[in-house]
């Protein structure tokens, strides 16, 4: 239950509050501040409840509309030409034999909207992980909206009317990505080592994490 207000309730609530605080502000009376609070209050959790809702049964079809809408886009459909396969509701393929995922993401109301491209790579550097110091330096780079995990980076590409995707800068942006993994000596790796990887990175993680504690 809890997952479930987290996921489509919340972001609802915090966007009806976001709009109903400078309309309190504006309205502000000081002698009905319980009624005009009462009211306030009330009118969110309705907001909330219904398109919450809404959102819950509806969601998972609102997203996938619009995730085989933007894969339709010129500057996807580019991709493919690059020998990229579209398979249900993302891309993937390979830029220097290091696996690519493309998929497209909005928020809970569908304001922002971006492309979550993941570049993996072998997470182990002559068969030792990555250690943190070099993550934390190639996250200290000048390439914006670009984080360096363990075994992958996301880079989260936004877009919008007034800010279309661009193929060739989405192009550059990855043989960029590519160029830096390989100048740390971060090579590629296939999905099947990345899946057998995963339990051992687990651990690994695990152990970075206690020392933090």
């Amino acid at each position: 239950m809890k997952e479930v207000f987290i996921k489509y309730y919340l972001p609802v609530l915090a966007f009806t509050i976001a709009f109903s605080v400078p309309t309190f502000i504006v309205n502000y009376d000081g002698s009905k501040l319980i009624e005009f609070l009462v009211a306030c209050i009330s009118l969110n959790v309705i907001i909330t409840f219904v398109f919450g809702t809404l959102y819950l049964k509806f969601g998972k079809n609102w997203k996938s509309k619009f995730r085989r809408k933007v894969l339709n886009k010129k500057a996807l459909k580019s991709f493919e030409a690059l020998g990229f396969v579209r398979q249900e509701e993302m891309l993937y393929g390979y830029i220097d034999d290091y696996f690519i995922m493309i998929q497209p993401e909005m928020d809970a109301l569908g304001q922002k909207k971006w492309l979550d491209i993941k570049v993996f790579f072998n997470p182990k550097i002559q068969n030792q992980f990555i250690p943190e110091y070099l993550l934390k330096k190639l996250n200290d780079n000048k390439l914006k909206q670009t984080f360096f995990n363990k075994n992958c980076v996301v880079i989260e590409q936004a877009f919008a009317p007034l800010v279309p995707l661009n193929f060739d800068r989405m192009r550059a942006k990855l043989k960029e990505v590519v160029s830096l993994l390989k100048n740390h000596n971060i090579m590629p790796i296939s999905m099947t080592d990345l899946i057998e990887q995963k339990t051992d990175l687990l651990k690994y993680h695990q152990q970075i994490q206690s020392l933090y504690k």
